[in-house]
């Protein structure tokens, strides 16, 4: 995979995530697959791809749905800026 560009910087206190005993903030990247693999290493357990009203469950600790669909229109409709909490 190829990171196309930054979608978002998420403050994960600004979310409903698990609580954690550190501070923490999320960068999330618009990705890009080349070539048919996609190599797999300790923080991915599989790959799948999913229609966005079919959401799989998540690890909620790492993103929740209301970001992916937050964040859905924005890379379908190809808009360029960087979501800031």
């Amino acid at each position: 995979m190829v990171r196309v560009r930054l979608l978002t910087v998420y403050n994960k206190k600004c979310h409903p995530h698990p609580p954690q005993s550190v501070y923490m903030y999320k960068l999330v990247f618009l990705c890009e697959v080349q070539g048919e693999n996609i190599q797999t290493g300790f923080d991915i357990e599989g790959r799948e791809f999913f229609n966005i009203d079919h959401i799989p469950v998540l690890s909620e600790g790492r993103i929740l749905e209301s970001q992916i669909k937050q964040l859905y229109p924005i890379v379908m409709d190809g808009y360029e800026t960087v979501y800031f909490d």
